[in-house]
């Protein structure tokens, strides 16, 4: 008889079992983000390099080669965990539109682009300012 009444209650349990780790996971995802949460930081003295400058000559990257300050996001670990030296920014000179029949030098503003650790976002845009002249 037992038996009989466990058959006909079988749906039943395995939609309270289905409920059950639905409830579970969402649970567990809300612990999760309550315990690393995303947050905003910085991080001071980034270095700064030049890529693909066969072309032109470049001065006024910024005299230490560093930016001097990053706003990055990411989880609190991750945060915690990053060092200025795991982010490399780099100018690419590629993107340039140098004006070589100029005498004078000339003055652009280039994107700085960044090399980052998993799960880091660099918050916000970045450029410098960099005074060009052709190569003699």
């Amino acid at each position: 008889m037992k038996t009989k009444e466990w058959v006909a209650r079988r749906p039943q349990h395995l939609i309270a079992r289905i409920v059950c780790l639905f409830l579970a996971v969402i649970t567990w995802l809300c612990v999760m983000r309550v315990a690393d949460p995303i947050c905003n930081g910085s991080l001071t003295g980034v270095s700064l390099s030049v890529v693909n400058s066969e072309t032109v000559v470049y001065t006024g990257v910024p005299e230490s080669d560093t930016i001097s300050r990053v706003r990055v996001r990411g989880t609190k670990a991750v945060l915690a965990a990053t060092k200025a030296s795991d982010v490399s920014a780099y100018v690419d000179m590629a993107d340039l539109q140098f004006n070589a029949s100029l005498a004078e030098d000339q003055i652009c503003e280039m994107t700085v682009y960044f090399k980052t650790p998993e799960g880091l976002l660099i918050d916000g845009g970045y450029t410098v300012r960099v005074r060009l002249k052709a190569k003699a």
